[in-house]
């Protein structure tokens, strides 16, 4: 099976090189390609990824910063391969990748897999603040939303068809963390068949998130989506 591989970025100068050299190892024996989506870094994310000269990569570069859904949403149409695997910067040395494997026998039964850390069989560790916060907002979503058949809709790590990768990202319109919600009550609207698997993942780096504000935004797309899909 071959595998295209879609990556959002927003300065990520001090990870992208390891984890993409960590990923590419890992692809080898796979036909495969990946797909940067800049949305407008200002540090030197774009030189450090053009210097490692990968055969298979196309670098899609916005110059104003929306949002990684945005950045996925202008890379929607870039893939060529009928499997899409939509991956945060950062996963590749934060995950176990072998789940990859699960993912792509899994394709042809369903048009959307999700890692997941939050089934049964996952291992997941993360910081305790960053827990608290992720519990509250995922409880919140099920309240209003009762019909997502996912567990760990905000992951960045999901695996799409190419055609349904397309259209769900067009049905689209929020930009920011508010994307991956968006995406999948798309993906319910659309009767699309959806699952999860467990990931072997931990949490690593430092949080910029302000509790405040984070908990604000969460409450913002919540309710605008409430409105759009509740219609």
């Amino acid at each position: 099976m071959s595998l295209s591989v879609v990556i959002p970025v927003y300065n990520e100068a001090d990870k992208i090189e390891a984890n993409l050299r960590y990923l590419e190892r890992f692809l080898k024996s796979i036909p495969h390609e990946i797909i940067i989506s800049d949305d407008g870094s200002k540090d030197r994310t774009r030189e450090i990824v053009e210097s490692m000269h990968l055969r298979n990569l196309t670098y899609i570069r916005q110059k104003k910063n929306r949002g990684r859904g945005h950045a996925a949403r202008v890379a929607c149409d870039a893939p060529k391969y009928n499997n899409v695997l939509f991956m945060d910067a950062d996963m590749p040395l934060n995950t176990d990748l072998n789940i990859i494997h699960t993912m792509l026998d899994l394709r042809e039964e369903y048009d959307a897999i999700l890692g997941s850390r939050y089934l049964a069989a996952s291992k997941a560790r993360r910081k305790p603040h960053r827990l608290i916060l992720s519990r509250g907002y995922r409880r919140l979503m099920n309240i209003i939303f009762n019909n997502i058949p996912v567990s760990d809709v905000a992951i960045g790590f999901k695996m799409f068809s190419k055609e349904s990768f397309s259209r769900l990202n067009k049905d689209t319109r929020e930009n920011g963390w508010g994307w991956d919600l968006d995406l999948m009550l798309a993906g319910v609207k659309r009767g699309y068949k959806m699952t999860d698997v467990p990931l072997d993942w931990k949490e690593v780096g430092t949080s910029t998130i302000n509790p405040l504000t984070d908990v604000f935004g969460h409450i913002l797309h919540l309710s605008k989506l409430f409105i759009r899909y509740r219609r």
